[in-house]
């Protein structure tokens, strides 16, 4: 027997999803990498701050310090276009697991609605072969009762 159409394009349509969000898993770990590194160079900052508030020479602290806070900056500058790109790639890919599922969906209701079909079929058929059944044990209709 051939395989069905509708169960192959079902089976390509949920490795469809499972690639979909084999993507977005992807997506997400970028951005929440990406997101760590800004909160590092945020807590970076932040112990320098209080690092310069406590100590006795701060402004000596502070001119050893300039030079990395300048390129922290540079960095988070770079690192916040780079979280907005990962966000943007992100939005792309749940949209992307939304419309594989809905396509998947989509299939899995057209074999559930071919298959009532087939059944409400087969119901018609077994009551048309016990309508028949009846008929030739039931004696012809003459007409006349009395």
């Amino acid at each position: 027997m051939a395989a069905d159409p509708l169960q192959t394009l079902l089976a390509i349509r949920r490795r469809e999803v499972e690639q979909a969000r084999m993507v977005l898993a992807t997506c997400l770990a970028t951005e929440a990498a990406v997101s760590q590194r800004i909160g590092s160079l945020d807590a970076a900052a932040r112990r320098d701050c209080e690092t310069a508030a406590v100590w006795t020479h701060a402004h000596q602290f502070l001119e050893i310090a300039g030079a990395r806070l300048a390129a922290a900056r540079s960095d988070r500058r770079s690192l916040t276009a780079d979280l907005a790109a990962a966000q943007t790639s992100t939005e792309q890919a749940r949209g992307y697991v939304a419309a594989t599922r809905t396509a998947a969906e989509t299939v899995e209701q057209l074999i559930a609605e071919r298959e009532a079909a087939r059944q409400a079929e087969a119901g018609k058929r077994a009551q048309h072969a016990l309508d028949d059944i009846v008929r030739k044990r039931r004696p012809p209709y003459s007409g006349h009762d009395q």
